[in-house]
């Protein structure tokens, strides 16, 4: 079996996402599309395409373009707090779209707009909107997570991937793990990396 690449994009730490949120107050739109990112783990392409029917209860439905060429991969991902929220604060521009421009159409410049709002909080030019994707897996991989677990809100295949993968660019960079008691509290996890 091939090893896991970790891939190129920067892993936001848990000092750069503190630092965006306090930069980015809730009520707006860089801090609603830092949190679809961040709480969903998904892809801007996938994100920029959510829509409010896509909230199920306390889910969200994501169709993930990437999954393989010419298909798709339906998850139902659990709402995290904090992205609830997120998306009570707003902005809410639009009555479709999660996530929208100032006149309420789907924003289809994630990536740059996230661009623009690290570098107005101060951030290096390696956090990327991709990043935040990586944050919520090493996440869930520190608190204990399971391939499987992972794969669930990645939309990854698990047969290409070994928990000692997952863990394996935490551990080589010094971060903690801190197994929490089971899976379910992953959405903890995902916010508050000093349980455990």
């Amino acid at each position: 079996m091939k090893p896991y690449r970790l891939g190129t994009y920067h892993t936001w730490t848990d000092a750069e996402i503190d630092q965006y949120e306090r930069r980015w107050p809730l009520g707006t739109r860089e801090r609603l599309a830092f949190a679809l990112l961040l709480y969903t783990g998904q892809r801007g392409g996938d994100v920029v395409k959510m829509t409010r029917s896509d909230i199920i209860g306390d889910r969200i439905r994501v169709s993930q373009d990437k999954a393989r060429k010419g298909s798709t991969n339906e998850l139902l991902i659990r709402i995290h707090p904090a992205l609830a929220r997120a998306l009570s604060a707003g902005p809410v521009v639009g009555m479709q779209h999660l996530i929208t421009d100032a006149r309420g159409k789907p924003l289809r410049n994630l990536t740059d707009h996230i661009e623009k709002a690290v570098k107005l909080a101060g951030l290096p030019p390696r956090c990327v909107a991709h990043g935040l994707r990586k944050a919520a897996l090493r996440r869930l991989a520190e608190h204990g997570s399971t391939t499987k677990e992972i794969a669930a809100v990645s939309g990854h295949r698990v047969r290409f991937r070994r928990l000692s993968d997952t863990r394996r660019e935490p551990i080589k960079r010094g971060w903690p793990i801190r197994p929490l008691p089971n899976y379910r509290t992953w959405m903890t996890a995902l916010t508050n990396p000093s349980l455990g």
